[in-house]
Order: structure tokens, then sequence, then C-alpha cells
């Protein structure tokens, strides 16, 4: 019992069992951007405050990649739009 406590205090069962969570992730393709692009921003739902609406926690992460790409897309010197798809309040 009491190694088994040593070894998840000192982190080796741990890094034994999470090791493989990380392990070789794909790295994001290449967009080849042509010369009229859309880029559909898939909604997640909002959170209705009372001075407004706010993206939910879960959106965040699509609302960055988004940015990304559209910067991406306009560095290329094409044409960009963005599409976001219907928000949702509750």
């Amino acid at each position: 019992m009491v190694l088994i406590v040593v070894l998840i205090g000192v982190g080796i069962a741990p890094r034994y069992l999470l090791d493989k969570l990380q392990d070789s992730y794909e790295d994001r393709t290449k967009v080849s951007w042509l010369t009229n692009n859309v880029i559909v921003l898939l909604g997640a739902g909002t959170q209705k405050l009372q001075s407004g609406i706010e993206p939910s926690l879960f959106s965040y992460a699509r609302i960055s990649e988004t940015v990304r790409l559209y910067k991406n897309c306009v560095q290329s010197s094409t044409e960009c739009k963005v599409i976001a798809s219907r928000w949702r309040c509750f």
C-alpha cells in the first residue's frame, strides 16, 4: 500500500498512465486557399447574460480556430468570408 502511494506521489504511476494521451498527435494540415473561400463557424450555444449574450465556454476553441484560419486566408491574398451558424440562446 505504501509503495502504491509513493509511486503515485512522486509521479511515476501518473506519468506512465498519461504518456499515451499526448503521444503522436497530428499536426494541422496546410490549407490550399482558392480565390474565393468561406469558413463556417459552427455555433455551440450561448449564455444569456444581463449585459447581453456571450459564447459558451466550449465555443472559444472554435472561435479561435476560425480566427486563425481567417488570418491565414487573408495573408494568402484571397477573398475570405466567415459564416457563423445561428447561436441558440437559452
